[in-house]
């Protein structure tokens, strides 16, 4: 319950008894009344640090003189798309303001370039209005990748991630963009032709990516027309309510056959992840892949944490911060220290650990041009 001093000890209390059905008796699983409203660094699930002093007095003084309506909007600003790249937030304050165009418009990466995205779709709205999408992704290309390597990008969508690494191989580097989307993929052509230079180096092909070379059945949910990026490859039977089609696939170990090693790989394949990991047995068998950065669940033991682990990689887990990016591990072979949740979120594994804690060690925000390049 609120104190009684609180200006909003009312509202809070109301909200308490309502999910408890008795006014004054706190709720055994959630405080609906601000946890389930606004999100808290420390102490929000199960194995996370207690707040220190400092924070408990702040979290008090914010509870009690400012409205929760003000809370809100505060975190949908404190972000760093906005604290690190000040312009973004008045380019998305003048958007607000004059309301998001009806059609495809052309977005101005932190780095520089440029792509087509439709701010009626959600990727594209994200680039419209922060600049960037998958903030840890791009973030780990640029602290990651440099003149000369090999980075794929699976799941390419659009192309935000491929211009990152497109940016950091140079010319002399060769960066594998893999999209199974048809349409999307044209989107994603159109824009590294934007790139002159940089684009030079990207090679895009149109698949899916899977455990073996053939097709693979696809599925479109009731959420593709506002986001593109939900569209997914299964071996299992596609839902009824979901609109099937075919597509090609290839695996990676097929697709990247002739390159000695990868500097970078990217997963983002909507649950389809360990299925390319498969694909990849021989290149990961070999370790010819230094770093993987991956979407899985927040969990201990799902398949493709258990499958890179045991090939002898070490895995982290990556937070996009405030401050700047935080690794969170290492995580243990059996990848316990993870409290489960039904959350997605990204990790990076590799085999060099020491480099990738070096990498990350500066804070700020590389891609956004808050620190320098390592």
């Amino acid at each position: 319950m609120l104190p009684h001093w609180s200006p909003r000890a009312r509202l809070g209390n109301s909200i308490v008894a309502a999910t408890t059905g008795t006014a004054g008796s706190p709720a055994p699983t959630v405080r609906a009344s601000r946890a389930s409203l606004i999100t808290e660094p420390f102490g929000s699930s199960p194995g996370l640090a207690k707040p220190p002093p400092w924070y408990r007095v702040l979290r008090k003084l914010r509870d009690c003189y400012f409205p929760m309506k003000w809370n809100l909007e505060l975190h949908r600003v404190l972000r760093p798309e906005f604290v690190h790249a000040p312009l973004q937030f008045l380019r998305a304050v003048g958007q607000k303001i004059g309301g998001d165009p009806v059609c495809s418009v052309i977005c101005r990466l932190p780095w520089g370039e440029h792509l087509e995205a439709d701010p009626r779709e959600f990727i594209g709205l994200q680039v419209y209005r922060y600049g960037v999408t998958a903030l840890e992704a791009c973030e780990t290309a640029f602290r990651l990748v440099g003149d000369g390597d090999t980075a794929v990008d699976a799941g390419a969508n659009i192309g935000v991630v491929t211009s990152a690494m497109a940016i950091r191989v140079g010319t002399l580097g060769k960066v594998i963009a893999i999209e199974m989307m048809p349409q999307t993929y044209e989107i994603l052509i159109a824009n590294v032709a934007r790139w002159g230079a940089a684009g030079s180096s990207v090679t895009a092909i149109n698949c899916a990516v899977s455990d073996d070379d053939g097709e693979i059945d696809i599925g479109l949910s009731e959420d593709f027309a506002r986001n593109k990026g939900v569209a997914y490859a299964s071996r299992e039977t596609i839902p009824s309510n979901h609109r099937k089609e075919r597509a090609t696939c290839r695996k990676l170990d097929s697709i990247l056959d002739g390159f000695e090693t990868i500097q970078l790989l990217k997963l983002d394949l909507e649950r389809h992840e360990f299925n390319a990991l498969k694909g990849a047995r021989r290149l990961i068998g070999e370790q010819r892949i230094h770093f993987i950065v991956f979407e899985d669940a927040n969990a201990a033991h799902t398949p493709a944490k258990e499958f890179l682990a045991g090939s002898g990689y070490t895995l982290y887990r990556i937070e996009a911060r405030l401050r700047g990016p935080k690794l969170v591990g290492p995580l243990t072979a059996n990848c316990d220290g993870l409290s489960p949740t039904s959350d997605y979120v990204e990790f990076v594994a590799t085999t060099q650990p020491e480099k990738l804690i070096g990498a990350f060690a500066a804070p700020g925000y590389c891609c956004l041009g808050s620190c320098s390049v390592p």
